[in-house]
């Protein structure tokens, strides 16, 4: 059977329009496997960052006077420690967690501070007069606590504020097999800059993370 060149053109045009199809299937058949592929990944890695411990650091400023023969007043800072994540964790404390120093220039104008004051993390024990120091402690997962300090103003400026800790994944009660020996530690650092002015303020925040 002989074909005219109309019908041939039109078997053609019919065997483009099938390609073509077919072509488009494809495409759209890749494209919907690389997006559930995309969206598998995000949520295998937001299901593996919520099984990291996750501590929110908020720090707070607040100005006092009262005047003594070595300060002018003083730096109240509260500093707000939550656990953000599905895990518990330790934090661990040293005697600098908080380091406060007052901004100075140089002569070239560069930027260092002076009167540095540090902190760690005390409390008060029944039957001792003396603050201890407290080395960790364990938030459960949701747990928010504060921490609160007082520094002394020698000099009206700008004050740089530091709060450390490191902090690690903590076994739920009763779980075997995995202890914070394995865990990754991780350093977190938050800072603030307060202006102390001589006159009381109201309370600045610094940002928080996770």
């Amino acid at each position: 059977m002989h074909l005219s060149l109309g019908q041939v053109l039109e078997v053609i045009k019919v065997a483009a329009l099938v390609a073509g199809g077919i072509w488009t299937v494809w495409i759209f058949h890749k494209l919907q496997s690389a997006r559930t592929a995309e969206l598998k990944n995000k949520q295998t890695l937001t299901e593996l960052l919520r099984q990291q411990p996750v501590l929110d650091i908020e720090i707070k400023v607040a100005e006092a006077v009262c005047h003594t023969k070595k300060a002018r007043g003083f730096l109240c800072i509260t500093v707000t420690l939550k656990n953000q994540g599905d895990q518990n964790l330790m934090a661990v404390f040293d005697n600098a967690a908080l380091t406060v120093g007052h901004i100075v220039s140089n002569n070239d104008g560069e930027q260092t501070t002076d009167d540095l004051w540090r902190f760690g993390h005390w409390y008060f024990a029944p039957d001792i007069e003396q603050p201890q120091s407290i080395p960790e402690r364990i938030f459960r997962a949701g747990q928010r606590r504060q921490l609160a300090f007082s520094v002394p103003i020698t000099e009206v400026g700008g004050y740089l504020i530091q709060f450390h800790t490191i902090y690690q994944r903590w076994r739920f009660e009763g779980e075997q097999g995995r202890n914070t020996e394995r865990s990754v530690k991780i350093d977190a650092v938050e800072q603030a800059v307060f202006f102390a002015t001589g006159n009381p303020t109201a309370a600045v925040d610094s940002p928080s993370h996770a």
